[in-house]
């Protein structure tokens, strides 16, 4: 089995975490280490608030590792998909009027669903290729961001497999952990929301 931590990043401002957020984090990665969880590998979007997330989870961990980014796990404004500032400005709007964060939004809004379906199999396929090139038994994690990329991304890897239906009920709240399970054939067969450690 090979086991992956999908984080979703802490709350921010201005895409820094605040002294009160980065001890949210240390004390999830306190928590993990309490449970007897390491990470082998660390993967996290570019953006400082994934960074700063998953840098302070493994703090708290006690197991500092090197962090490698992609752009295929960033935010709204990055990968191959991104959305450009004046769609944006409009889900945004558009939430609003609804009622809803633009999160939550996002993932039900049928006009960019399939950029959403794109951006998902991006951020698949970057999982995917992490998980690929672990051995049995490692486990592995990334920091990532709502709505526009780990819940698409999670549905992505789950798609025809019999964590469909668990996959396109996440929906993350800041610093939120899911724990996701892969066989020794490199097959998602878990999905295990954790919420907030802390």
């Amino acid at each position: 089995m090979k086991t992956v931590f999908a984080f979703r990043h802490a709350p921010h401002t201005k895409n820094v975490l605040s002294d009160a957020d980065e001890l949210l984090c240390v004390n999830i990665g306190d928590e993990l280490k309490k449970r007897g969880i390491v990470f082998d590998r660390a993967f996290s979007s570019p953006q400082p608030r994934a960074l700063s997330t998953i840098l302070n989870v493994m703090l708290g961990m006690g197991n500092m590792l090197p962090v490698m980014t992609d752009p295929a796990i960033g935010d709204s404004k990055l990968g191959e998909f991104p959305f450009a500032p004046d769609e944006l400005d409009a889900l945004k709007a558009a939430a609003a009027e609804a009622s809803m964060d633009v999160e939550t939004f996002m993932l039900e809004y049928d006009p960019i669903r399939e950029k959403q379906t794109n951006r998902g199999e991006e951020g698949a396929g970057c999982i995917q290729l992490l998980v690929n090139d672990m051995s049995p038994g490692m486990t592995a994690a990334f920091a990532s961001h709502g709505g526009s990329r780990i819940e698409i991304t999670i549905r992505a890897l789950a798609k025809g497999t019999d964590c469909e239906n668990a996959a396109n009920k996440l929906l993350l709240k800041p610093a939120s952990v899911v724990q996701l399970s892969f066989n020794d054939e490199d097959a998602l067969v878990g999905i295990t929301d954790l919420g907030i450690l802390a």
